[in-house]
């Protein structure tokens, strides 16, 4: 778990909270669906990030669903807990990650 990334240029939401960072490799082109479920109370969103594991990377994001065309490489998916007015809700989640 780490405080690392605060802001990406791809979302909007107030990431202050914990992340945590999944690394895979692609050897080709293909679709990625990234998903994650939680229990009610629990407020994480799911970032898809290219390269290094830096928000700058980002690829794009989104509250539960991440779905993109890309290129061969490395990438990163990361799940970062929300940070806005009611503070942090972090929690337990299941992560799913199809490509193909």
């Amino acid at each position: 778990i780490s405080r690392a990334l605060d802001d990406y240029p791809c979302g909007t939401s107030a990431e202050a909270g914990a992340e945590e960072f999944y690394r895979f490799e692609l050897a080709a082109p293909t679709r990625i669906t990234v998903r994650v479920l939680s229990n009610e109370g629990v407020d994480v969103d799911v970032y898809l990030l290219r390269g290094e594991p830096t928000a700058a990377s980002c690829v794009d994001r989104d509250d539960t669903v991440v779905t993109a065309d890309v290129e061969a490489g490395t990438y990163w998916v990361v799940v970062d807990t929300f940070s806005g007015g009611a503070g942090e809700r972090p929690g337990e989640y299941v992560i799913l990650i199809d490509a193909g």
